[in-house]
């Protein structure tokens, strides 16, 4: 790991920004080459998941790839909370799973290997 400048880390698994001692910013985080993990690219040049930080907490869409570069997983932030759609998919591209969050609580509708189930329970009440 080295300083790029004191605002932002570089390292050889992930690059992060830093405002006000917080995580603030986009995130990327590549796979490095180990052999706990699929080898890649040497020096982790393979991104293994993007997203974006806002005052130190998950905001927005976080992506999660294979190391094939496909899509993983997908999946909606609020103030570090799931909230949205998240999918998942298979190596090959194929949709697995489709579930719905609302302020961290699982909600709606939820879609896996074919079956769409309900859940019992409303969208809870936004604070």
């Amino acid at each position: 790991m080295f300083w790029l400048d004191s605002r932002k880390i570089i390292c050889f698994e992930y690059t992060i920004n830093y405002k006000n001692g917080e995580i603030d910013g986009p995130w990327i985080d590549y796979f490095f080459n180990d052999k706990d993990v699929v080898p890649s690219d040497k020096f982790g040049t393979k991104v293994k998941e993007t997203g974006f930080y806002k005052n130190g907490k998950k905001h927005g869409l976080f992506t999660s790839y294979w190391t094939n570069e496909n899509i993983l997983n997908t999946i909606n932030y609020k103030n570090d909370l799931r909230h949205g759609e998240f999918k998942e998919f298979t190596s090959k591209g194929e949709i697995v799973k489709i579930s719905n969050y609302n302020n961290g609580t699982q909600c709606g509708y939820h879609f896996e290997n074919g079956f769409i189930r309900e859940y019992d329970f409303l969208y809870p009440q936004d604070p």
